[in-house]
């Protein structure tokens, strides 16, 4: 339900632009979008390296980390500087990783 018209639509705008987006070129979908998006559509929002900062920080130790990006090898030419930029400003921590990851799973053990 988050994803727009447009590579990372819902990485570079702001929550409100997002909204404006949905209401205006999807106002069919838009009620459920928005719920999707402010409650379940990666709560919270968090950088692969934020995660594993947080995961340490909260005494747990990765013993493994799995991330699938098969779906995503032909969208690196959508990726450029000005992509990055944008997505960059709403989330400082972001990386092309982040971007070109489709899931990822992590096995913990509490320290």
């Amino acid at each position: 339900m988050c994803t727009l018209d447009f590579p990372w639509g819902h990485v570079r705008l702001t929550p409100a632009e997002f909204e404006e987006y949905v209401c205006r070129y999807r106002p069919h979908e838009s009620l459920h979008a928005l719920d999707f998006y402010h409650s379940s559509f990666q709560v919270p929002r968090l950088s692969m390296g934020e995660m594993a900062s947080f995961t340490i920080r909260h005494r747990f130790e990765i013993l493994e980390w799995r991330r699938s990006k098969a779906r995503y090898q032909d969208h690196y030419s959508a990726l450029d500087e000005q992509v990055l930029d944008e997505c960059l400003a709403q989330h400082p921590a972001v990386t092309v990783d982040d971007l070109m990851t489709t899931s990822y799973t992590m096995v913990l053990r509490k320290r």
